[in-house]
């Protein structure tokens, strides 16, 4: 994490920058999303266009091209190389969404 702005690669070569946080339920958010590249030094939106999204992570893979992103309740793949996006679950309920959850361990 960069000053709570941002999460880059294990080797720098990206940075995701978030704007606009917007909170939500318990600890889940909405943001706009940018992709920093350290090589040409560009911004740019991370899924090439303005838009809230509930969650981004950088894929533990070693190519650091690909993001897990939540976008409506529903959970993608974004592989940044070739912008493509692949749906890996969807949800229409108004209660259950994917995300982050945070517990608290309580002991007696």
């Amino acid at each position: 994490m960069i000053n709570g702005l941002g999460v880059a690669t294990p080797d720098a070569s990206h940075v995701l920058l978030f704007t606009n946080k917007q909170a939500g339920w318990r600890h889940s958010y909405l943001a706009t999303y940018y992709l920093w590249d350290a090589a040409t030094g560009t911004v740019s939106h991370l899924t090439g266009r303005a838009e809230q999204l509930q969650y981004v992570s950088w894929s533990p893979s070693l190519s650091h091209r690909t993001v897990a992103l939540v976008r409506q309740r529903s959970l993608y793949i974004l592989d940044l190389s070739t912008m493509q996006e692949t749906l890996v679950a969807s949800s229409s309920s108004d209660t259950f969404f994917y995300g982050t959850a945070r517990h608290t361990l309580h002991t007696t």
